[in-house]
């Protein structure tokens, strides 16, 4: 084929296609359903010897549901890093970190749960919201998560912390 048909043939092959933008959706692949209350940080230690991971060594990443968000606040200088204190049904706290498109997060929230449930989330910790204007309310916000669990070191404490990588409202 001649390289200057190449556009008209793709155009062609585009207008003949019955895929729509839902069939192209990007699909996460999980390790398994795994609720936080399993995890303990000598565990996560085993887990930490399968590193590094890169295309041929995926880290494991994990689901979980029922994750309720009690409370958040923004870190970094930018504000693009979310901090969440999280319980399961075991009622165990966990932090749960947000490291990717923290906005996008916040708007999913507002989205789901309304702004005030959003502005409640931030302002439980004293922190608020550049989107908040309305006073605090106590609304349940639970979500089924893709984490990936990891040992948070500062100063001689270690605790377990879970990394979100995806998020979505369950049922």
């Amino acid at each position: 084929m001649k390289e200057d048909r190449i556009a008209d043939l793709r155009k062609r092959l585009n207008d003949a296609s019955l895929l729509t933008k839902d069939d192209l959706e990007e699909v996460l692949h999980l390790d398994m359903e795994l609720p936080p209350s399993v995890l303990s940080i000598p565990l996560i230690r085993e887990w930490e010897a399968l590193a590094p991971y890169g295309n041929g060594n995926k880290q494991p990443l994990f689901a979980a549901r029922k994750i309720r968000l009690l409370h958040g606040m923004r870190l970094g200088k930018q504000g693009n890093v979310g901090k969440y204190q999280v319980t399961d049904e075991t009622e165990r706290r966990y932090d749960l970190l947000c490291f990717k498109e923290v906005d996008c997060f916040d708007d999913f929230l507002q989205k789901h749960f309304g702004e005030s449930a959003l502005c409640a989330l931030y302002e439980r910790r004293g922190a608020s919201s550049p989107l908040c204007k309305t006073k605090e309310q106590e609304e349940v916000l639970e979500i089924a998560i893709a984490y990936y669990p990891q040992v948070n070191e500062w100063g001689n404490q270690q605790s377990l912390q879970l990394v979100m990588e995806d998020y979505k409202v369950i049922g």
